[in-house]
């Protein structure tokens, strides 16, 4: 565990993901743009509601970044 946090938003393709099933999903991420190489090198996380362990995301697809 690195200890980086990042805010995001996860839109499943399908609207929602069964219990134990995996999807496709759009996700948007909270982050400086320096911050984007760190997120890369990983490839993967695990997302958390709260407290909460919900899952885990596979880099598949990089979109675009807004740089402001």
């Amino acid at each position: 565990m690195t200890g980086e946090y990042f805010l995001g938003h996860v839109t499943f393709h399908d609207g929602h993901v069964d219990p134990g099933t995996v999807g496709r999903a759009h996700v948007r991420i909270l982050a400086y743009y320096h911050d984007i190489e760190s997120l890369m090198a990983f490839g993967s996380w695990t997302i958390w509601e709260g407290a909460h362990h919900v899952g885990s995301v596979r880099i598949a697809d990089v979109g675009s970044f807004v740089d402001r």
